[in-house]
């Protein structure tokens, strides 16, 4: 991966993004572009984890044609001018990954900024359903009920069709962790209760509750940073064995991959487990899971109980007294989901011998 810099390739520049799973519903295009030589500027929030996180994917054999630019924060704005008028690029993509509700209007105005200060005759295009799509040069239109990965890829196609072909590959991280899925499992279930904002989290009583209905003889992982698990940890029962577990962005990527069946909230591990193919339950609340996975996935079981009008918000936060659309999630309805899961897993270990 380049540092940003400037060269006579035609160059694309994309963004932006926040989160971990955002960014993979978008891996398929910036690999289909680097594969077709284009050079990629890609617009990212400055956070150290994204980072690694891409340096753990899986780019191909152009991947040094990848740039990476910290988007204004904390005082960054003239170093990023300063870096985004070295750049000639001959498109802007504004990714369509965020709902409707929580989608910026700072971004297409910023772009739209820089393009008139430094970047003459480059076409900006992005969804006709985004904040202010009527500054892009292209505003092609997007069914944001599709899942993302879907989603991102039809869009951009709309917009710069040449040389993407029909077909969409699943992305993929370094094959040092793709290959452990042939390794022995180390967990039978590995649970993931971490989510980007407070009002996509299951309780740690729910979590407590579900344990308890699980078989004793299965093997459990709770992974996540160290801060998120230390509550889970003063009030998990000690005659459960339960191993909490904490380490770098790549280990907890090759832990995933190594686990039987996963429990996760809607994070960005839901599109971790899909790359890494691990039957994996996943509580829903505030956004419907057709428009992250689909209505079937043959790896990830959403659990979802759309019970209230508020349902789905897309919001970041949450306006009611309660977090009505998790805490409706029972720890029954998990155990049974995830006993099935992990049912399902003894079979297909049973017909593999």
């Amino acid at each position: 991966m380049r540092t940003p810099m400037a060269d006579h390739r035609e160059a694309v520049v994309y963004g932006v993004f926040k989160a971990m799973g955002d960014l993979l519903s978008a891996v398929a295009v910036i690999r289909k572009q680097l594969d077709l030589g284009y050079r990629v500027h890609l617009l990212i929030f400055p956070r150290a984890a994204l980072k690694d996180f891409i340096s753990l994917l899986d780019l191909g054999p152009n991947n040094d044609l990848l740039s990476l630019h910290d988007v204004p924060a904390g005082g960054r704005l003239f170093s990023f001018l300063k870096e985004m008028s070295r750049l000639r690029p001959k498109g802007v993509w504004i990714s369509p990954h965020a709902p409707i509700a929580a989608a910026s209007r700072k971004i297409p105005i910023g772009l739209r900024l820089v393009r008139d200060l430094f970047w003459r005759g480059t076409s900006i295009g992005g969804a006709d359903s985004e904040p202010h799509h009527w500054l892009f040069d292209v505003a092609v239109p997007v069914d944001r009920k599709l899942p993302l990965g879907e989603r991102e890829w039809g869009a951009f196609r709309m917009w710069r069709p040449a040389g993407m072909g029909e077909t969409r590959e699943l992305p993929q991280f370094l094959p040092e962790i793709m290959g452990l899925r042939n390794e022995p499992y180390l967990y039978d279930l590995l649970i993931h209760p971490g989510a980007s904002t407070w009002s996509r989290m299951w309780s740690v009583d729910h979590y407590v509750e579900m344990v308890k209905l699980l078989p004793r003889d299965r093997r459990i992982g709770m992974l996540g940073l160290p801060h998120e698990i230390v509550e889970f940890r003063d009030k998990m029962p000690e005659d459960w064995q339960v191993e909490f577990l904490s380490g770098s962005l790549k280990n907890a990527l090759m832990t995933i991959a190594r686990a039987r069946v996963m429990l996760c909230m809607d994070s960005g591990i839901v599109h971790v487990a899909k790359v890494l193919q691990v039957p994996t339950a996943a509580i829903f609340g505030k956004t419907d899971p057709v428009s992250v996975i689909g209505p079937e996935d043959d790896v990830i079981t959403p659990i979802y109980e759309r019970k209230f009008d508020c349902q789905p918000c897309g919001q970041r936060g949450c306006s009611q007294p309660e977090l009505y659309c998790m805490n409706v999630v029972t720890p029954a309805t998990v155990a049974n989901v995830l006993t099935t899961l992990l049912q399902q897993t003894d079979r297909q270990l049973l017909v593999q011998l």
